[in-house]
């Protein structure tokens, strides 16, 4: 299982990668996905409470 600093790293590498056809376009779609579901499971929300209700004021 990677970390999490790890996922952030792998997701911002995806996030400036260029594709060079659709094919390309749609695997780094599908890449970026699938690193937001495992960072969006990876997090215990209520470690990030706090945060998320001071930000919303």
């Amino acid at each position: 299982m990677k970390s999490i600093q790890t996922l952030f790293s792998s997701l911002e590498q995806w996030e400036q990668y260029q594709p060079n056809n659709m094919a390309s376009s749609m695997n780094k779609i599908q890449h970026i996905q699938h690193i937001k579901k495992q960072i969006w499971h990876r997090l215990d929300i209520n470690d990030y409470k706090q945060v998320i209700l001071e930000n919303n004021q």
